[in-house]
């Protein structure tokens, strides 16, 4: 039981980390983004932070990944969704997700 809640602890605070990094780094821009503004905005430590990625570049990555997992699914069960136009939303989202790696 203790080892289930601890899964769900570390599952939690990274989840944590991608979500706030999102919100940090439309607010204030890649480049400007510190790993202690994510963890400010998480509410975890810089260890939790380190013991889930190596980087912010990692971060990122496994952010606009989760974030078009996310999008694609939702886009793909709108019951208004052709495949035209869950294209172009699939390459809207990636386009979206790639300006996280613009320098501002």
């Amino acid at each position: 039981m203790e080892s289930l809640m601890a899964a769900q602890q570390h599952h939690e605070s990274k989840l944590k980390l991608i979500e706030a990094s999102t919100n940090v780094i439309r607010a204030k821009g890649y480049a400007a983004t510190t790993v202690d503004d994510i963890c400010h905005k998480a509410g975890v430590t810089k260890g939790s932070f380190f013991h889930h990625f190596k980087s912010k570049d990692e971060l990122a990555v496994a952010a606009a990944t989760y974030f078009g997992t996310m999008s694609v699914a939702l886009f793909a069960t709108a019951p208004y969704a052709s495949s035209a136009t869950r294209w172009i939303a699939c390459s809207a989202i990636w386009t979206f997700a790639g300006s996280f790696f613009r320098a501002n």
